[in-house]
């Protein structure tokens, strides 16, 4: 590709691309490095007390790990994106669980108003039976 050897090597070497790479077929170029074991606890282990770092850190840490500050921004703000996405997903599902509960709770009030509104039928029909054997009891009250 034209301007090629203007990349510095150590981007070449370690992190994304996005498969967009030589081949293209996005799977991984034979020269991309992925991050050690030791490297990615110890930024994982960074995340979980801080997701962004100033630069002084960045740079700290990058020096630490042997790596690229570029390569520890890149590997922060990846995991910012995966981490908001598991975030989301996590607050969607607790949101589903809730919705699921309040709708089975609407259907056994519903059942509920369905099984009253029905005995309060019954009572006022036998009420209504009630009334009228009583006025058959006390007879035709007299007219005027």
């Amino acid at each position: 590709m034209e301007g090629e050897d203007d990349v510095p090597e150590w981007m070449m070497e370690v992190g994304g691309g996005g498969g967009k790479g030589k081949g293209g077929g996005g799977g991984l170029d034979k020269n991309k490095k992925r991050f050690s074991e030791e490297q990615i606890n110890s930024l994982e282990s960074m995340f979980a007390t801080q997701t962004k770092l100033e630069p002084r850190q960045k740079l700290q840490l990058a020096r630490e790990l042997g790596l690229q500050p570029r390569q520890v921004a890149i590997w922060f703000q990846n995991k910012r994106a995966r981490w908001k996405s598991k975030q989301l997903e996590r607050e969607y599902s607790a949101l589903r669980d809730d919705y699921d509960a309040l709708l089975c709770s609407y259907e056994s009030l519903k059942k509920e108003k369905h099984a009253l509104l029905k005995q309060v039928g019954s009572l006022a029909c036998l009420r209504s039976f009630d009334i009228s054997i009583s006025l058959a009891r006390v007879g035709p009250s007299p007219a005027g």
